[in-house]
């Protein structure tokens, strides 16, 4: 069963391969980073990915990289 998992540091080197090989299974990323520019080259082809800009720094948790009136249906997200 496809899952929305939302992958914090996506740029990284380990974040970079979870987000690779979730997209590869089939399910819906949320690529959560803090350079977005850096992100869509990264992924750039990669199907499945979405990129959202969040600093894990800042209030707001992992619902502020969503838009507005996304918060209210979007079904919960794994953490890994």
């Amino acid at each position: 069963m496809a899952k929305r998992i939302l992958v914090s540091g996506a740029t990284g080197l380990i974040g970079s391969a979870l987000v690779k090989k979730f997209a590869a299974e089939g399910h819906a990323v949320v690529a959560a980073v803090r350079n977005v520019e850096k992100a869509r080259k990264m992924f750039a082809g990669v199907a499945n990915v979405e990129i959202a800009e969040w600093d894990v720094t800042k209030p707001g948790g992992p619902r502020s990289c969503m838009a507005a009136d996304a918060q209210e249906r979007v079904p919960p997200v794994d953490w890994f």
